[in-house]
């Protein structure tokens, strides 16, 4: 298949006025376009990206030995955008795949609730162990190994850049958040 430009995805006529214009809706379609087939990817196993990332949180923990409550858990998430994470807890806990020791002292931190993968939680990844790793190969196909490092460097490097950069004011003067 020929190298289609952005342009040509996008079905544009006009070009971007900066090229960090460019650069940054390139990556924000990459990012569809990858999160697009990864959805696919984790629908087949009964779970959406969102709570397969829970799910590797948990699992990583429940190696380390380690006690994750809800806020833990939405600290180290890959997408800090994703929807409730209490919403997705009680969903995983219905399909048996977490549970949650609700067993708290009276006026402890609620939050702070452990959070546990079963053993169903973990044969589900054990499951997708095999089949992730040949989908991230194919996903990856088109860049060589040390493309795929560069890559790697260079999105660590935006990372960085980004969290380096002064905490941006509202319209109004005032913090977004």
């Amino acid at each position: 298949m020929p190298d289609m430009t952005l342009y040509e995805e996008l079905l544009q006529n006009v070009e971007y006025p900066e090229t960090s214009e460019e650069a940054m809706v390139s990556l924000l379609r990459t990012h569809s376009v990858v999160m697009a087939e990864f959805d696919q990817f984790v629908r087949q196993f009964g779970i959406t990206p969102a709570q397969y990332n829970i799910l590797r949180i948990l699992r990583g923990a429940h190696r380390a030995g380690e006690q994750l409550g809800r806020n833990e858990i939405r600290r180290r998430l890959i997408d800090r955008v994703s929807p409730d994470v209490s919403r997705m807890l009680t969903r995983l806990e219905k399909a048996q795949l977490v549970r949650r020791d609700h067993a708290r002292p009276e006026g402890e931190d609620q939050r702070l609730v452990p959070v546990h993968i079963t053993a169903r939680g973990l044969e589900l990844l054990a499951d997708m162990d095999r089949p992730l790793a040949e989908h991230n190969l194919r996903t990856m196909s088109a860049l060589s190994p040390a493309e795929q490092a560069q890559l790697i460097h260079l999105l660590g490097r935006l990372r960085l850049g980004i969290q380096a950069l002064p905490q941006r004011q509202g319209v109004d003067g005032t913090s977004p958040e």
